[in-house]
């Protein structure tokens, strides 16, 4: 996570805003509340992913899906699953490749997150996608600042929000 803090003026200068989708996250992310949180979230540098975020959210929904036995007999989904409940080689990945099987032939990665309250509008996860800012030359992330989202994503994450 200083990694990401270091990394963060680099990030909003000349990174790529892309959909992120959360995988895992700490359940007072989904509600007001105090305090920033990681979360584990999926997002793609491929172009194709940009008018599609459903595709991402499906891929996101299948990873949370490893959590529940049996565990997969495919050693990278095994390894996910172990990540997911805690047993992992990594305990906060960092831009590290999706198996195949569970993304095809476009690139998607798992990385984790701070999501500062104050990054997001209402000050918490109304939704499961938002932007995230990515540069090839560092693993770190971070969500793209609420000022700078477009209004239409603002009114989307509002209507979330109320409920709707």
């Amino acid at each position: 996570m200083h990694e990401v803090l270091r990394s963060q003026e680099m990030l909003l200068a000349s990174g790529r805003v892309v959909w992120g989708c959360v995988v895992q996250a700490d359940a007072s992310l989904f509600r007001p509340g105090r305090g920033d949180r990681a979360a584990l979230v999926i997002y793609s540098p491929d172009p194709a992913f940009d008018e599609m975020p459903e595709e991402l959210q499906e891929v996101a929904s299948r990873l949370f899906a490893l959590k529940r036995p049996p565990e997969p007999a495919d050693p990278g989904l095994r390894e996910f699953a172990r990540l997911l409940n805690g047993s992992g080689t990594a305990a906060r990945p960092s831009r590290t490749p999706v198996p195949r099987p569970l993304v095809g032939s476009l690139p998607v990665y798992a990385t984790t997150v701070l999501v500062g309250r104050r990054h997001v509008p209402g000050r918490y996860l109304a939704a499961g996608t938002f932007p995230l800012i990515v540069h090839p030359d560092t693993e770190s992330t971070m969500i793209l600042p609420g000022p700078f989202w477009p209004p239409a994503l603002l009114a989307l994450w509002e209507r979330a929000a109320a409920g709707g």
